[in-house]
């Protein structure tokens, strides 16, 4: 509910509700990047002028002023006077707001963006608008790229023989710069380029990936993730498509585009972000949905079928025997998702958001043990160490012990939270030195006592698997640390 109310703040302070008579006069103005050529970049200042319609002359005239700069000192500064007659200016959609477009040539860097408007025969009708810390981009040849998202609220083919300001690559694209969708205009456009195909994506096709993702970052049932397989025709590309707001409630959306190889790994990727304003469309109840619109509109549904795969592998480590012949026998991806769904719906920590808190940080504890616990050909998340990181988190402490004459390398992984104190103990005892996991103190977990006999190199015993049970043995323990110089693990004697 706090995410919603939020949502209606950032159309108020947007200062365009749509559904709303204007009472003063609204400026509002987007930005957007293209390529031009390799060291420079065609930048689109999309915007849009609302008169207040009970002036006594709405037609204007108005003057309208642009600064961009970059680092305080500036880059252009125009100021020119325009009404509803003017040359290359266009009525839109959205209750008369007029609408245009301005383009200019910008090396990388970082820019701010300032407009102000005021209606000349009432001064007192002024509005301004600024955009600060836009990065302008590279559009280089030897990179795959994406151009700015830019949203229309309308998107047509261009007659050829009518020169139009919105024209562009054989389409009339008419920008929406406040963007802002609501009932009398719930049609959102898009358009982006796409430059050095051939770069990244070899054969006859490439594909797109479009994913919208509410207020809390997650996607919506009402428009599902979705992968386009496009066609090579070339190096660069286009894409125009539409997606209908008048299901989605109010609020604050965020529309990515990525190009994703065969397994969905991002290649690039561009976004955008959006509003809604539909207050007679009521929030979704999850609890309504059908199941597998709850699993479409979770994190699950953002997982590639790569990812899906891994975090099912990872997910056994949680599993029942029950559970996971439950999920030896699921096939598809669709099922493979709804089973992570299921499972991790059940067991999250956090159930008063939509979000399931505890998939997501499992799915973090999995992209950690990749970076940091590959053992040759096996990913992190497939080791021992993986495996423990992922089922109990970050360890308290990791003593390391690489280096102990006579002995191959092992490490001690200690937890102060788990059942009072417990450690894990990782040897270099597998066929090419691999990690193992030979001694916890955890219940439930391999449990050997004679473990440092088994990372002795040369033959004989330390004599720890000859030692009696109980107090004893646990001093003779301390004694063969020390012994050899060792720091003795933190409550492995405890």
């Amino acid at each position: 509910m706090f995410k919603k109310i939020i949502g209606l703040i950032l159309l108020l302070a947007a200062g365009w509700l749509p559904a709303t008579a204007s009472e003063n006069l609204i400026l509002r103005f987007d930005v957007g990047q293209y390529r031009f050529n390799q060291d420079t970049s065609l930048v689109e200042v999309y915007y849009g002028l609302l008169p207040n319609k009970s002036a006594a002359n709405p037609a204007g005239p108005y003057v309208v002023e642009l600064q961009i700069m970059q680092k305080g000192k500036p880059v252009f500064q125009n100021v020119w006077r325009l009404n509803n007659r003017s040359a290359n200016f266009g009525a839109s959609q959205n209750q008369g707001m007029w609408v245009d477009v301005l383009r200019y040539l910008l090396a990388p860097g970082v820019y701010q963006f300032k407009m102000f408007a005021k209606n000349l025969s009432h001064p007192g009708e002024i509005d301004s608008a600024k955009i600060t810390n836009y990065s302008v981009r590279p559009f280089g040849p030897k990179k795959t790229r994406l151009s700015s998202v830019e949203l229309a609220q309308r998107i047509s083919q261009s007659n050829p023989k009518v020169k139009s300001p919105f024209n562009k690559n054989g389409f009339k694209v008419v920008p929406n710069p406040p963007a802002v969708f609501n009932a009398e205009n719930p049609d959102l456009y898009y358009y982006l380029e796409i430059y050095n195909v051939k770069k990244s994506f070899h054969g006859s096709f490439y594909r797109l990936k479009r994913t919208l993702l509410n207020g809390y970052g997650l996607p919506t049932a009402a428009v599902p993730v979705y992968t386009k397989k496009k066609p090579i025709r070339g190096n660069d590309d286009i894409e125009v498509g539409m997606i209908r707001t008048s299901d989605l409630p109010t609020g604050r959306y965020y529309l990515h585009f990525g190009l994703v190889d065969s397994n969905e790994n991002e290649i690039t990727s561009s976004n955008t972000t959006f509003y809604v304003y539909e207050p007679g469309v009521p929030a979704v109840s999850r609890s309504a949905l059908p199941l597998e619109a709850r699993m479409m509109s979770s994190d699950v549904a953002l997982l590639s079928p790569k990812n899906t795969t891994i975090a099912l592998g990872a997910t056994r480590y949680f599993l029942s025997q029950a559970e996971q012949k439950v999920a030896d026998h699921l096939t598809s991806e669709k099922s493979r998702k709804i089973f992570l769904y299921q499972f991790w719906k059940e067991n999250d920590t956090n159930r008063t958001t939509p979000s399931l808190e505890s998939f997501v940080d499992f799915m973090k504890r999995i992209q950690y043990a990749n970076s940091k616990f590959r053992e040759n050909n096996k990913a992190g998340w497939q080791t021992d160490r993986g495996r423990v990181f992922i089922l109990y988190g970050k360890p308290s402490e990791i003593q390391y012990y690489p280096n102990v004459a006579g002995f191959r390398e092992f490490q001690a992984w200690s937890y102060d939270t788990i059942e009072h104190g417990v450690v894990f103990i990782f040897g270099a005892v597998g066929r090419f030195g691999e990690l193992q996991l030979i001694h916890s103190t955890k219940s439930g977990e391999i449990h050997n006592e004679g473990w440092l006999d088994l990372l002795k190199v040369a033959q004989g015993m330390t004599g720890m698997t000859d030692m009696s049970p109980g107090v004893d043995q646990r001093q003779a323990i301390r004694e063969m640390f020390r012994r050899y110089n060792l720091e003795i693990p933190r409550f492995l004697l405890k």
